[in-house]
């Protein structure tokens, strides 16, 4: 990096998922779950997007991908709004 002499540097660690504590919740996945491979799913999963990013449509593309079944559902007007 110095090398490069660069005006500035950012370091970007990422967040943190969210996990919803409710009835049942032990069968919900984060998007890091099903992209970083953690979760070997199949059949028919729902890919629900509450925030409108590429997050959740990655995880769906990975999802279908490997042979699931993918129902996406998202309370916006259109899939993926803040891209």
């Amino acid at each position: 990096v110095l090398a490069d002499e660069p005006d500035c540097v950012v370091i970007a660690t990422g967040g943190r998922p969210f996990r919803l504590t409710l009835p049942g919740s032990e069968r919900f996945l984060t998007t890091w779950d099903v992209i970083g491979e953690q979760a070997d799913l199949s059949g028919s999963v729902l890919v629900y997007d509450e925030y409108g990013g590429h997050q959740a449509l990655s995880a769906a593309e990975v999802l279908a991908k490997r042979g699931a079944q993918v129902e996406y559902a998202t309370p916006y007007r259109v899939p993926g709004i803040e891209l």
